[in-house]
């Protein structure tokens, strides 16, 4: 305690004290502001789906039964895509003579969002994607070994 009595003791307590309360006044010290500002953000897009047939339907014949059409979708995009159904026609057949008119095609009712992925299969069992060959009045000699073409529009 006798430092602090003398002159340079008391001199070198009052100018640590001033120091601690500047240096400590400084941590403490704040300014307050407002401000403003802007951003944005963008959303995606749906992107088109590809629609493949992965069975193989043989043996129509006028008058028989509906063969299921199995399918696959491809959906390239990064997110899952709804996709309410399949829309099947015939677009062609390799003879002449033999129409569309000579089919029946059902549409495949998806009814879902369909995953990103190229391996999203749907049998035409649970669809209801198919084609019969109608039983016409007159000959359908033109349909004998004839490819029948599909064609496939998602929506």
């Amino acid at each position: 305690m006798e430092f602090a009595k003398t002159k340079r003791g008391t001199l070198l307590v009052a100018s640590l004290a001033t120091a601690l309360l500047v240096g400590g006044g400084v941590a403490f010290a704040y300014w307050t502001t407002t401000g403003s500002g802007t951003g944005s953000a963008a959303a995606g897009d749906s992107s088109p789906v590809d629609v493949t047939q992965t069975n193989t339907v043989t043996g129509l014949y006028p008058g028989g039964p509906a063969q299921d059409i199995d399918l696959n979708i491809d959906n390239s995009n990064d997110a899952d895509q709804y996709l309410a159904k399949v829309t099947v026609s015939v677009s062609s057949t390799s003879n002449a003579g033999c129409t569309a008119a000579d089919f029946t095609v059902t549409d495949a009712t998806i009814g879902a969002e369909v995953p990103s992925g190229s391996t999203n299969a749907y049998a035409g069992s649970d669809t209801g994607a198919s084609i019969k060959m109608n039983n016409a009045a007159t000959s359908q000699d033109a349909c004998k070994n004839a490819t029948i073409n599909l064609a496939f529009n998602a929506s």
